[in-house]
């Protein structure tokens, strides 16, 4: 309760709203995917003569504690426990070389919790490595490890987010990042805009070392916006810190198959085995999952609607592994109160197919949450409160730093 007075009190002292020109999220920087238009002028810039090689150097680090509330019958955690860490620590290269339609993207990780240690059994330090050239302004291709094009809160930064962290949809039913083949096609009539995006990939993850298959992961992904471009690429960033004067809508639908995954989500998650006990043979199922999308933002309000569907062939692995197959949404509101002073909240439910209900419990889960931003997302402060039925109930503090 303190932190809210505190942050109501900095919305009543900041209340004028300025026309912002400076970058306000990472999505203008190149964050938001490999097709991203470079822009320079923030971070540390690097050059080289007669316009042969650049790059812009980045960091930024999200600083976290945790409180959670157990509920009583969760076995063997029903006391309250802190949660204090460095959640992300990351260092981000971007530019081009030869040819400003010749771009290269490099994202390291470097906090213990950013590098999948418990999944991939090693420092997984390198995110992002991407080559991207520029055959049209309207195709662009990309070869390398980076973010597959699925739902839309993945894709957008984990910097340029409402809350502390994704929903629990995201956590469920994301496919993150993988080493392989990306392509986008966009094209404008009058005030509407239309991409296609699309990747071939290796469906084993990043940096993996599980023995290939010959199998491939499939995703493509469309995105319509009716009334033009969002400000400041803000189609991927959460929240309208630019107070949009007009009304913006984007809709998006996603496809993904996986002939073969040899993990919970396809390139994320643990990986099945015929016991489901770690070193015994790999056993794999072939996936597929539907997303549906759409944002909207006008006059500092945004809205997010997230729907996904998951099917597998065989869902259930042995007697301690499925896949988690079935449907769940994801509803998020942002106000901004001020230029600096956001209110949000969100709500999530997954609902597992009845077949798996014995291996994946229903979850719901409420956030209300309060944002100061000091200099757009790339300096924030955030709070977040809520509950998740029947496991727990919390409380996240956050403090993100970057250039």
């Amino acid at each position: 309760m303190i932190l809210f007075t505190f942050l109501f009190t900095l919305n009543f002292l900041s209340f004028a709203q300025v026309e912002r020109k400076a970058p306000v999220s990472s999505a203008e920087l190149g964050d938001s995917s490999p097709f991203s238009p470079i822009v320079f002028g923030d971070g540390i810039e690097f050059s080289a003569p007669e316009d042969k090689f650049h790059m812009n150097l980045r960091f930024r680090m999200q600083n976290r504690a945790d409180f959670i509330d157990r509920d009583a019958d969760v076995p063997n955690q029903s006391d309250p426990t802190f949660d204090w860490r460095v959640r992300r620590l990351r260092l981000r290269m971007n530019g081009f070389v030869t040819s400003p339609r010749l771009r290269y993207l490099i994202q390291l990780s470097f906090a213990r919790g950013d590098l999948d240690w418990n999944e991939s059994e090693f420092p997984n330090v390198v995110r992002d490595a991407m080559v991207m050239y520029e055959l049209t302004p309207q195709w662009q291709f990309a070869f390398g490890q980076g973010k597959l094009p699925g739902n839309r809160q993945r894709v957008t930064s984990s910097g340029d987010q409402q809350f502390v962290d994704r929903s629990i949809v995201n956590a469920a039913f994301n496919i993150d990042r993988d080493f392989g083949l990306q392509s986008q096609f966009s094209q404008n009539w009058s005030d509407t805009v239309f991409r296609w995006k699309t990747s071939i990939s290796s469906g084993e993850g990043r940096n993996q070392s599980i023995p290939p298959d010959h199998r491939l992961f499939y995703v493509s992904r469309l995105e319509l916006l009716p009334m033009g471009e969002m400000s400041q690429n803000g189609e991927y960033f959460e929240g309208d810190l630019v107070f949009e004067p007009d009304l913006k809508l984007v809709f998006g639908v996603s496809s993904a198959f996986m002939d073969g995954a040899a993990r919970a989500n396809g390139t994320v998650g643990e990986i099945f085995t015929t016991t489901g006990v770690q070193g015994d043979p790999i056993v794999r199922r072939s996936q597929w999952m539907h997303y549906f999308d759409t944002l909207m933002k006008w006059q500092g309000h945004s809205l997010y609607l997230e729907w996904v569907i998951k099917g597998a062939d065989n869902p259930i692995i042995n007697t301690r592994q499925a896949v988690l197959t079935g449907q769940a949404y994801n509803i998020q509101f942002g106000k901004m109160l001020s230029q600096k002073t956001e209110l949000t909240m969100r709500h999530s439910a997954i609902h597992p197919d009845d077949e798996v209900i014995g291996f994946h419990e229903k979850i719901r889960e409420w956030t209300l949450g309060m944002n100061y931003y000091l200099d757009g997302h790339r300096v924030k402060f955030q709070t977040n409160i809520g509950r998740t039925e029947g496991i727990d109930n919390f409380v996240r503090l956050q403090m993100e730093l970057g250039i």
